[in-house]
C-alpha cells in the first residue's frame, strides 16, 4: 500500500496523473464524437420520416 507521502514524493505521481488526464480525454472526445454521429443519425430519419 502506497501511503500518501510515499505516493507525493512518488516522481512516477505526475506521469500517472498525465496519463490519466490523458485516458479521461479520449474517452470525453469519443463520447462527444458518438453523441454527434446519434444526433445526426436522428436528426437523417427525423427529415426521412417528415418527407414521407
Amino acid at each position: 500500500m502506497i501511503t500518501t507521502a510515499g505516493w507525493w514524493g512518488n516522481p512516477q505521481r505526475e506521469k500517472l496523473e498525465n496519463n490519466t488526464a490523458t485516458i479521461q480525454a479520449k474517452v470525453i472526445s469519443k463520447a462527444l464524437q458518438w453523441a454527434a454521429e446519434s444526433e445526426a443519425i436522428f436528426e437523417a430519419q427525423k427529415q426521412r420520416s417528415s418527407i414521407v
